[in-house]
C-alpha cells in the first residue's frame, strides 16, 4: 500500500533537516525580537493611540511639559523635545540623529529604496545644484510658461481647477527641466512616473506595514505595490538610458561635468544627470537602474513637497485677495528695473540676480508656511495668530536683519526645512522654484475662491491632518482666469 500524503508530511515533519530548519527560524525570530525590541522611554505620554491626528495632544503636551520631553503615541512613538534643546540636536552628527534613517524606516527603504543612503544625490544637491540655483531661473521661467499653457489652457473666463492635481504636473515639469532636461522632462511617461512613484511608495509602505517584521522578507516580493515601485525604476531606467549615453559621450569628449566652469547652468538635457554621475561610485556610474533610482528618489523628495507648499500659498492668497495687488506691484517694479525681453513677444524674463528683491513675496511664502507647516511636530502647531504675510519683510528692514527671516532661512523658530546639520539641502532650489511659479501665476492669472465673485476672500479650504503630518486638501478647487491686461 502506497504511503498517503499525510504519512509523507508526518515523516517530513519529523526529519532532522526539517526540525533543524524550524528550530533555526524560531531561534532567529526570538533573537531578533529581543535585539530589536523598542526601548521604553521614561517620559510622559500625551494622547491616545486611537487618535486620527495628534494636534490636540501636541498642544496639551506643550502646555503641560514646556521644558521637558514628552511622547505622543504614534506608531512607533514620537518623542517631542523641548525647544531649548535645539542647539544640541541641530549639531548632532548623522550617526546620532538621522532624518534619512527615519525616512528609510517610514517607507521601508529596504524594499522600496526610499531613504537608502544616496551620497551622490546629497553631494549633487549640496554642491552642484546649490551653486547653480540662480542660473536655473531662465530655464524655470521658460518651463513655467509652457506648463501653464499646457495645464491651465486658455481659461478666458473663471474656470474651476483642482489645484493640487494641476500643480503636481506643473512642478513635475519644472523639476524635470532641471533634473533631466528636455525633451525627456516633457515626456508624458517621465512626468507620470515622477509623480506616481511617490504615491506608489506610500502605498507600498502601507502594504508592508500589514506584515510582522519577521515575515516581510518572504512576503514583500509578492506584493503588487512593491512590484509597481520596481516597475517605475525599470521604466525610468529605459527612459534615462539615452541621456546617460549622451553624458558618457560628452565625458569622453572632455565636455563632462568637470569641464563646466563658472556658476552658469547649462540648460541642455543631461546636465544634472552628469553631476550625479560625477559623484556616483565608479562601478555604478553608468548603471541606468541605479541612476534612475536616484532620479526617482529625488522626485520623491522634491515634487510633492514643493507642490504642497505652493498649494498652501495659493489657497492663502485666494483667502486673502487684498494682498494680491501689493505682490503684483512688487513684481512689476522688479521687472521695470531688471526685466528683459527674451523672444520679442513683450513677455519679459526676470534676471537671476533680481529674485532677492522679492521681499514681500518671500515674506508671504514664509508666513503661509508658518500657518501650514508640513508637520505638526515643527513646533508651529500651536494656534497661530493673525495672518500677516509681510511681517518678515518688515523685520528685514531693521539694520542687521537684511539676510534674516527669509523663506529658506532656518532657525529655532523656523524649522520647516530642518535646522543645522539636518537642514534640507534642496531648500534653495525649492524656494527659487516656488517663487518662479508664484511670479508667473500672479503676472498672468487671476485666482479666487470658488464663487467669490466680489473678490473679498473668505475661509480657505481646510488642510488634511493625519498622524503628525499636514497637507493641503488634494481635491480642493480654486477658480482661475487668464488676466486681461
Amino acid at each position: 500500500m502506497s504511503p498517503t500524503l499525510l504519512d509523507i508530511n508526518k515523516d517530513m515533519a519529523m526529519s532532522p533537516l526539517f526540525l533543524g530548519a524550524s528550530a533555526f527560524l524560531l531561534l532567529a525570530y526570538v533573537i531578533r525580537t529581543i535585539l530589536y525590541r523598542p526601548q521604553k522611554l521614561d517620559f510622559p505620554t500625551v494622547g491616545s493611540p486611537n487618535d486620527a491626528n495628534f494636534a490636540a495632544a501636541l498642544i496639551e503636551g506643550s502646555s503641560k511639559y514646556p521644558t521637558t520631553p514628552f511622547i505622543i503615541p504614534t506608531n512607533p512613538p514620537t518623542l517631542i523635545m523641548p525647544l531649548g534643546t535645539h542647539e544640541e540636536v541641530r549639531n548632532l552628527p548623522e550617526d546620532k540623529v538621522s532624518f534619512s534613517q527615519e525616512v528609510t524606516r517610514m517607507f521601508h527603504g529596504k524594499y522600496t529604496g526610499i531613504g537608502n543612503d544616496s551620497p551622490a544625490i546629497i553631494k549633487t544637491v549640496k554642491t552642484d545644484l546649490t551653486r547653480h540655483v540662480a542660473s536655473t531661473v531662465d530655464a524655470l521661467q521658460d518651463e513655467m510658461r509652457y506648463a501653464l499653457d499646457k495645464e491651465f489652457g486658455t481659461c478666458e473666463d473663471w474656470t474651476k481647477v483642482v489645484l493640487y492635481e494641476k500643480l503636481l504636473k506643473v512642478v513635475a515639469l519644472l523639476s524635470g527641466r532641471v533634473f533631466v532636461g528636455r525633451p525627456l522632462s516633457r515626456s508624458e511617461a517621465w512626468v507620470k512616473s515622477s509623480i506616481q512613484f511617490t504615491m506608489d511608495c506610500v502605498m507600498a509602505s502601507e502594504s508592508v506595514d500589514k506584515y510582522p517584521a519577521w515575515v516581510r522578507y518572504f512576503a514583500v516580493s509578492f506584493l503588487p505595490e512593491i512590484r509597481r515601485v520596481t516597475q517605475h525604476k525599470a521604466e525610468a531606467a529605459d527612459l534615462l538610458r539615452p541621456v546617460i549615453e549622451g553624458c558618457i559621450r560628452r565625458f569622453k569628449e572632455g565636455k563632462g561635468a568637470e569641464s563646466q566652469g563658472g556658476d552658469e547652468f547649462d540648460d541642455e538635457q543631461g546636465t544634472f544627470v552628469s553631476w550625479i554621475m560625477k559623484w556616483t561610485d565608479e562601478k555604478n556610474r553608468e548603471n541606468p537602474f541605479v541612476l534612475a533610482e536616484n532620479q526617482l528618489n529625488l522626485s520623491f523628495a522634491a515634487i510633492h513637497t514643493t507642490t504642497m507648499a505652493t498649494a498652501h500659498m495659493l489657497f492663502d492668497l485666494a483667502s486673502h485677495p487684498e494682498f494680491i495687488e501689493p505682490l503684483r506691484e512688487e513684481i512689476e517694479q522688479v521687472i521695470a528695473e531688471d526685466g528683459y525681453d527674451v523672444d520679442g513677444s513683450g513677455m519679459k524674463n526676470i534676471k537671476k540676480q533680481s529674485f532677492p528683491k522679492f521681499k514681500k513675496l518671500d515674506s508671504f511664502l514664509k508666513e503661509s508656511q508658518r500657518f501650514n507647516p508640513p508637520a505638526l511636530t515643527s513646533r508651529n502647531w500651536t494656534p497661530p495668530s493673525t495672518f500677516s504675510p509681510f511681517r518678515y519683510a518688515s523685520l528685514r528692514t531693521a539694520p542687521g536683519n537684511e539676510s534674516k527671516y527669509q523663506f529658506v532661512t532656518t532657525s529655532k523658530e523656523s524649522m520647516n526645512f530642518g535646522h543645522g546639520n539636518h537642514a534640507c539641502p534642496g531648500r534653495f532650489f525649492a524656494g527659487t522654484e516656488i517663487k518662479v511659479v508664484m511670479v508667473e501665476l500672479l503676472r498672468r492669472w487671476d485666482v479666487r475662491l470658488i464663487g467669490d465673485e466680489q473678490g473679498v476672500g473668505g475661509e480657505r479650504p481646510g488642510n488634511s491632518v493625519y498622524d503628525t503630518t499636514i497637507s493641503p486638501n488634494p481635491f480642493a478647487e480654486l477658480e482661475f482666469r487668464r488676466r486681461r491686461v
